[in-house]
């Protein structure tokens, strides 16, 4: 997996709250490329994601929370049509328009 940009928040005790990730400008492009679709799907469906640590250790944090990604474009030119379906039965896609 490649080095990211992103943190990881540990908290003292696990939470009986609900949690909420919030990828806000996602790179989309890289975030659902072929080789990090499997992960995407897994973080979509409540999964977690597997966070590689120094010395290889790996960990699987955001499980069972909800996901929220903004981006201004939608992830699914030139992605496989299967995928596609994928993705979509994963997630709900909200479309904001400003009336003129």
């Amino acid at each position: 997996m490649a080095p990211s940009s992103h943190f990881h928040v540990t908290l003292p005790a696990p939470s009986e709250e609900p949690q909420i990730l919030i990828a806000n400008e996602l790179n989309i492009h890289k975030a659902f490329s072929p080789s990090n679709l499997a992960n995407m799907k897994r973080l979509l469906e409540g999964e977690g994601m597997p966070v590689e640590y120094k010395f290889g250790n790996l960990e699987y944090k955001y499980v069972g929370i909800i996901t929220v990604i903004t981006s201004n474009t939608l992830p699914f030119n030139g992605m496989d049509p299967d995928d596609k379906k994928a993705i979509e039965a994963r997630c709900c896609i909200v479309k904001p328009e400003v009336p003129s």
